[in-house]
């Protein structure tokens, strides 16, 4: 079955007949329930990879795992619960790290009204990953990141440095609503250009 939950995810309930799904987290460890992370699939009939297209194989197919490109979470009573894709792939240091679950870490913090991870456009940075934070109104703005900065590391590592996590009013979208990361990423040169941080 498939619905439409309350924050419009896709929640969809069954039970495969001879697959296993699971979720995991960045390092292939099995998330908890309501805990979000990347879904994969396996059973006995699942394709080696895509035929002719060795970049999209190495992205979808691991040690018998399919991952078809979905971040998720269980839901109650073993309901999965698709809340994006995992189409927004950060290279950090040779660790891919998913954008979209940066963006629903930085989302569980109470103050944080919306989310935006992108790559640091800036060649050569220390800091290679940038947030963009919209703020609810009235809220202790230093507490609230210092909580998002907590949050990333415990559950990936550590990624933000307090100055590439920005405050913005409204974050730039795409024609189909989208979280808009190539505007962002101009306008984080744009603001280098006139901070002097680039000829």
């Amino acid at each position: 079955d498939l619905t439409v939950g309350q924050d419009a995810e896709i929640i969809r309930t069954g039970v495969p007949c001879d697959s296993v799904v699971e979720i995991v987290d960045q390092n292939g460890n099995l998330c908890p329930i309501g805990e979000v992370g990347i879904v994969r699939v396996r059973n006995s009939y699942i394709a080696r990879g895509y035929v002719s297209n060795a970049e999209a194989t190495a992205r979808a197919f691991a040690k018998g795992w399919f991952f078809p490109g979905d971040i998720a979470r269980w839901g109650p009573r073993g309901a999965l619960v698709i809340l994006g894709r995992d189409d927004a792939t950060l290279n950090i240091g040779g660790s891919k790290i998913n954008a979209t679950l940066l963006e629903m870490i930085a989302k569980t913090v109470p103050g944080v009204n919306d989310a935006v991870c992108f790559q640091n456009p800036i060649p050569a940075t220390r800091h290679p990953v940038i947030a963009f934070l919209v703020f609810a109104p009235h809220i202790d703005r230093f507490a609230v990141t210092e909580q998002v900065m907590q949050q990333v590391a415990e559950r990936l590592g550590h990624v933000f440095a307090r100055k590439n996590l920005r405050a913005i009013d409204k974050i730039p979208l795409t024609a189909d609503g989208q979280h808009d990361r190539k505007a962002c990423q101009a306008m984080v040169l744009t603001q280098a250009k006139a901070d002097g941080e680039l000829t």
